[in-house]
């Protein structure tokens, strides 16, 4: 019988956050039950649709979302023929833009929408295959459309430049994986972000890459502090890039909440949906709020639900990262902890239910017997004299 490995998760959680946060339930999606829908964002509003039914009949219908005032409202669906699921969408210059996706079948067109005449337009198609499950950003007026799967479970690693304003596509160098397929990325501060995501030997990434336009090259910036997952989201609000919900390789799903802060370089937790993990939805927001709609949960079963996390995060006054060790990571019997910044604290180690399965004030090279621990996440507190608290999340399996 396999030993289960523990998976030692650290960050710091010394952030300060506007006010308290908390998810609220607003006015659900108005086209209804779906999953794998896309979305982009234009001067405040976003614009979302396609997606796949409850039926398994993919969609052409779209939908505007005011974020101003939470309010959802009807625009013209896309043109007869152009339902799709898996798409890319984008914004530039007032202008949306929906690519690929999947209709039995992996798509390589792209298609314009002008809010003006309230219209769809399309534009010249991707060279070559089609792509389901692309992610994508837009840097400088150009997009970029990176990964992807043909349909028949090859998954690409290609990354391939969109020219807005000359409507013409160019080969980049390839992403430094083996195949990228549901990844998600996101732009910010002139360079674009991808994480996560699924291989081509169906290994699930856990590294958070950067894209550096100048070089045309990919650098690891960060590794997350859990599970790879696909199937999420990221986004960027603040000084910080947000990481909602997803599934990993195990068929888990996520209803947890991630921030990466570009102040510190550190991974912080924030608050979980008060409802069930899902993937597939769909995922935006303003310059202070996230919000995520329809999707999938782990039975199957279709949202229309939309959530909203207002004033999600604003870092300041983060301490240096502090002399903290703990190892062997991972670990199967014993636990030590060095702490050297501040040796007068109060270990406690709590599990899933809130139950305090270990505590004790802490002494040099403390050591933890996790051998005897069921299943499960535990959260190891480390609580200074003046009550500030630093969590390890520690994962047994």
């Amino acid at each position: 019988m396999l030993r289960i490995i523990l998976i030692v998760i650290a960050f710091l959680i010394h952030f300060t956050c506007v006010q308290a946060q908390t998810w609220q339930q607003i006015a659900d999606f108005p086209g209804g039950e779906r999953d794998d829908g896309c979305e982009f964002t234009i001067n405040n509003v976003v614009y979302c649709g396609n997606g796949l039914t409850a039926s398994f009949s993919t969609c052409r219908d779209f939908y505007r979302f005011d974020l101003a005032t939470d309010t959802w409202d009807t625009i013209s669906a896309m043109p007869a023929g152009a339902q799709r699921q898996a798409a890319c969408g984008f914004s530039s210059n007032g202008l949306g833009y929906i690519f690929g996706g999947y209709v039995g079948y992996p798509l390589a067109d792209l298609w314009q929408y002008n809010p003006q005449t309230n219209s769809w337009l399309q534009k010249t198609s991707k060279p070559g295959i089609g792509l389901s499950g692309a992610s994508c950003f837009v840097l400088n007026g150009k997009a970029y459309i990176i990964g992807g799967n043909n349909g028949n479970l090859t998954i690409y690693n290609q990354v391939w430049e969109y020219d807005i304003a000359n409507d013409s596509w160019i080969q980049k160098n390839d992403f430094p994986l083996n195949g990228t397929w549901r990844a998600t990325a996101v732009t910010f501060n002139n360079k674009g972000y991808l994480i996560f995501g699924k291989d081509t030997g169906g290994n699930y990434n856990r590294n958070l890459y950067e894209y550096h336009p100048q070089t045309d090259s990919w650098s690891i910036l960060s590794t997350f502090p859990g599970p790879g997952r696909m199937l999420s989201s990221l986004k960027a609000i603040n000084n910080t890039l947000v990481v909602f919900a997803g599934v990993d390789s195990l068929n888990a799903l996520y209803n947890n909440l991630f921030y990466f802060s570009f102040y510190d370089s550190l991974w912080y937790q924030g608050v979980s949906l008060p409802a069930p993990g899902r993937k597939e939805g769909i995922c935006f927001n303003s310059s202070t709020d996230l919000y995520y709609t329809i999707g999938l949960s782990s039975t199957d079963t279709r949202f229309k639900e939309t959530w909203k996390l207002a004033n999600v995060i604003a870092v300041k006054n983060v301490e240096p990262i502090e002399k903290l060790k703990l190892y062997p990571n991972p670990c199967r019997d014993y636990l030590t902890l060095l702490l050297s910044d501040n040796p007068n604290s109060t270990i406690e180690l709590i599990n899933s239910l809130g139950i305090t399965v270990y505590k004790m004030q802490y002494t040099l090279g403390e050591k933890i017997n996790v051998s005897e621990l069921k299943a499960g996440i535990y959260s190891l507190n480390i609580i200074n004299l003046d009550g500030t608290r630093r969590t390890q999340l520690v994962m047994v399996e």
